[in-house]
């Protein structure tokens, strides 16, 4: 049965048989494929020398080429680092004052009449600016002859480089009006003013200048003598300036005595109350004789024409003598009296007219003098050198 049965299984499956050959051999093929190889050895030391000898031999072929890269490299960066030179230099050499600002003096004072200033005393740094086109204008609506005559402010335009600045001037009157005093003479019981002492008063303003008293004490002064006075004149900028003058109030004369009465003048005699002969060492002013014949003596101490015009010929001697004081520029107070009066003939019947004293005094100088009708004056003394 075993050997039928194993003839049996062989009989019947051949094609098994085959199916299971064929798997063997794919097998055995596969597992002959995955056996490696065995690896040859390399030589390290060779290799290397070889890598070496070709790099060698590739370097020999290429270096022109390298050298002329790098030179066409070097030239680049050094056009390169020209270029940026030039640019530098050329910016070195552009004048600084295009970037510097302009430091700007906002405003300036300046007196009345002074002429205005000049664009350097507007910039303060003006100095980076001397190769630059700049100029300067101001408000011309009152600027005469370069100069403001009136006070206030001013526009200024600074033009620097096409690029403009506003400042402004501003005018201002410091300066003190111009007072010129004189003395006043009166006889007391007369009357003055703060304007008979002012010879003159003016101011660079062009305008009136104020006048007072510089103390209320000066305002009403009676008694004879002689006395100091301080005058103040100040201007409409409120500048001020204080001068001082003389007041001298003569004592009133007293009254004469009503004189004798005249005797009655003989037939033979022509003239009621004398000749007009008197003494010669009495300088005569004004002579009121009338055909060598004096006149009534009550004259003398009344108002009249005659004394009008020995006193009006006194005035105009102290007018002339007050100029001619200033001319000598004596920087000391002078009192000054003067008065008319009257001159009797020789036989001290009849008035021959009048002379005119002057008397000067300042300290221990003193001068003393008479005039002549034709106003040339006869000196007694003359410490003054008139």
């Amino acid at each position: 049965m075993v050997k039928f049965g194993k003839k049996f299984f062989f009989s019947e499956l051949p094609e098994v048989e085959e199916k299971k050959s064929k798997k063997e051999k794919v097998k055995k093929e596969k597992k002959r494929k995955k056996v490696k190889k065995p690896r040859k050895k390399i030589n390290i030391k060779a290799k290397i020398s070889s890598i070496i000898e070709i790099i060698i031999n590739t370097f020999k072929k290429i270096w022109p080429i390298l050298a002329l890269i790098v030179i066409i490299l070097l030239l680049v960066l050094g056009i390169h680092a020209c270029s940026k030179n030039i640019k530098k230099k050329s910016k070195n050499d552009t004048p600084k004052q295009q970037t510097v600002k302009a430091d700007i003096i906002k405003e300036i004072r300046i007196s009345i009449f002074d002429e205005v200033p000049s664009i350097d005393k507007f910039v303060s740094n003006i100095e980076k600016f001397k190769d630059v086109e700049n100029s300067i204008s101001y408000d011309k609506d009152k600027l005469i002859d370069n100069h403001y005559e009136e006070t206030g402010e001013y526009e200024v335009i600074i033009k620097i480089n096409d690029k403009s600045y506003k400042s402004k001037i501003i005018v201002e009157d410091i300066t003190p009006p111009e007072l010129e005093l004189k003395g006043v003479i009166i006889t007391e019981g007369q009357t003055y003013s703060i304007k008979d002492f002012i010879n003159k008063c003016a101011d660079n303003s062009k305008k009136e200048c104020s006048i007072k008293f510089t103390e209320d004490k000066y305002v009403s002064i009676t008694a004879p003598g002689t006395y100091e006075i301080k005058i103040t004149a100040t201007d409409a900028n409120n500048n001020s300036v204080e001068k001082i003058t003389s007041l001298t109030i003569n004592k009133k004369p007293e009254p004469q005595p009503t004189p004798d009465p005249i005797p009655t003048p003989q037939p033979d005699n022509k003239c009621k109350f004398g000749d007009g002969t008197y003494n010669k060492n009495i300088t005569l002013t004004y002579n009121i004789t009338k055909n060598n014949c004096a006149q009534d003596p009550s004259l003398a101490y009344v108002n009249n024409s005659y004394i009008n015009k020995a006193e009006k010929m006194g005035v105009d001697e102290e007018k002339k003598l007050r100029e001619d004081l200033q001319k000598k520029k004596l920087n000391v107070v002078i009192n000054l009296q003067w008065d008319a009066y009257p001159v009797f003939n020789s036989s001290n019947k009849g008035l021959v007219g009048y002379t005119v004293r002057f008397f000067l005094t300042s300290g221990n100088k003193k001068t003393e003098y008479s005039i002549k009708s034709d106003g040339t004056r006869v000196f007694k003394s003359n410490d003054f050198g008139l």
